[in-house]
């Protein structure tokens, strides 16, 4: 509504035959603190909304115990900050308020703070995974975090090894592939197939499975590009 009311002032001036002598950082002083204000709590709305999907994650793997007590501790101090910010005793939507710019500094701060521990407790976490389907369902379970600055700053480092993990699974289902096939040719009781399904129709089975290992990586991959 703000930006629509600047809009059209500024349509109307272009328009007028009489030059408006009126500056426009005089004339919406107050209308752009409030417009700032307003983009302020919706920042802090989005984050309360992306931090509270930590509640429910758990980390799987060999250290996932620890790693979600870890993150449950993250939320907890999450929650502290949130408590703190919303019980203030003021109108956080008026502009008066000069307080509010020294709670939200100090919100934003934290936040930043828990974005670091997530970060490395990703980065842990995903070291942790063997597969790389563990590895995209521990980023998937942390979706909408993602996009935080510092995580996703972990996220960039992270692709290249995706990349090459799915890299040397292609080449072991090509090996795969070839040697499987050679097998069909000559009729080898050691190929692939299974022993109860027509020639043809296991040969498909088969090639399908090993389509299946490298398209669902693949679709994986795609979502975090």
């Amino acid at each position: 509504m703000c930006v629509k009311f600047k809009e059209a002032y500024f349509e109307y001036k272009s328009k007028a035959k009489n030059s408006w002598k009126i500056t426009s950082s005089a004339l919406f002083v107050r209308l752009d603190a409030f417009s700032e204000r307003c983009q302020d709590l919706m920042q802090m709305t989005q984050t309360i909304m992306q931090f509270n999907k930590l509640e429910k994650i758990e980390v799987g793997n060999t250290k996932g115990a620890s790693m979600t007590n870890a993150v449950k501790q993250i939320f907890e101090e999450f929650q502290n900050a949130q408590t703190k910010f919303c019980s203030v005793n003021y109108d956080v939507m008026d502009i008066e308020q000069r307080a509010f710019d020294d709670d939200f500094f100090a919100f934003r701060q934290t936040i930043k703070e828990l974005e670091r521990r997530i970060a490395a407790l990703l980065a842990q976490s995903f070291e942790d995974c063997n597969t790389i389907i563990g590895k995209f369902k521990l980023l998937e379970s942390f979706e909408g975090l993602l996009n935080r600055p510092s995580i996703n700053d972990e996220l960039e480092k992270k692709q290249t090894v995706l990349l090459d993990l799915y890299k040397n699974d292609l080449k072991k289902v090509n090996q795969v592939f070839a040697e499987g096939r050679e097998l069909l040719a000559v009729n080898d009781p050691n190929s692939p197939i299974s022993r109860n399904m027509p020639v043809i129709a296991g040969a498909l089975n088969w090639s399908n499975g090993l389509r299946g290992r490298i398209q669902e990586p693949m679709d994986r991959l795609l979502s975090f590009t």
